[in-house]
């Protein structure tokens, strides 16, 4: 969503295949903190922007992997954003299951 190449972006992904697949294979919420130029652009309808931070975090439901959201951030991500995401991710994955 709000992404330049929308119709590029897959919808699956295997567990260890690519940044979100190693996420899932190690339960842990990764924080990726530099892009090539190229990699990543945000667009809205008054912004297009390249993000500075991106949050990948599993959605964990009985010590499984049921989903992953990613959060971009034009700001450094705090320990205190990865935490929310950690609870986040906690209480989505009660939810969706």
């Amino acid at each position: 969503y709000a992404t330049e190449e929308e119709a590029k972006l897959k919808s699956r992904f295997r567990e260890g295949e690519g940044l979100m697949g190693e996420v899932v294979a190690q339960k842990r919420t990764k924080v990726l903190e530099s892009f090539e130029a190229g990699d990543l652009k945000i667009s809205t309808g008054t912004v297009e922007k390249r993000p500075v931070f991106v949050i990948l975090c599993p959605i964990i439901f009985d010590n499984t992997v049921v989903g992953l959201f990613e959060i971009a951030s034009f700001q450094k991500i705090t320990p205190l954003h990865i935490d929310f995401c950690n609870t986040a991710s906690e209480k989505i994955g009660v939810v969706i299951t």
